[in-house]
């Protein structure tokens, strides 16, 4: 049987980048509702959640940028660039969002799940080194996967 994994939290919702924007809670909202309907009760494996640590984060972006983002938390709201804002919550939901794929994606390579979905907020395709950009204040994954992981996956990494 197929183990397939769901990275959810409604932590998620706390990114609020306005009720302008198009990047919207609702949309984890229908799905969440979804997922706790009966009839997908048991379809699949709830992945932990836990928040990205720097070092996971400064594989990807600069220090610079980590900081200035790190900044914005608890800030009602704050503008990163055009199309990318973030609201009080949104720091703490990136840095759930990047951990809880970090987690999905070890729990593959591992061999616990055979694959898994991340339903997360914000986004984060299309960030970039050292800037916000297309609604996403921070990429993902920033995985650091463990020596083990390496040596039997090398393609995957």
């Amino acid at each position: 049987m197929t183990k397939t994994g769901i990275v959810k939290d409604e932590r998620y919702m706390n990114h609020r980048p306005g009720s302008y924007h198009p990047e919207s809670h609702k949309r984890l909202e229908v799905i969440y509702d979804m997922l706790n309907d009966s009839d997908m009760s048991g379809q699949f494996h709830e992945v932990p959640v836990r928040r990205a640590e720097r070092e996971e984060i400064l594989l990807i972006h600069s220090p610079q940028y980590v900081d200035m983002v790190a900044a914005t938390e608890g800030k009602a709201s704050q503008s990163l660039d055009p199309d990318t804002s973030t609201s009080a919550g949104s720091y703490e939901a990136a840095l759930l969002a990047a951990g809880g794929l970090c987690q999905a994606i070890s729990m593959v390579i591992e061999g616990e799940l055979n694959n898994a979905f991340a339903l997360v907020r914000p986004p984060g395709h299309h960030a970039e080194k050292s800037r916000a950009m297309g609604f996403c204040p921070q990429t993902g994954p920033y995985c650091r996967l463990g020596p083990a992981s390496r040596e039997r996956h090398p393609a995957f990494i």
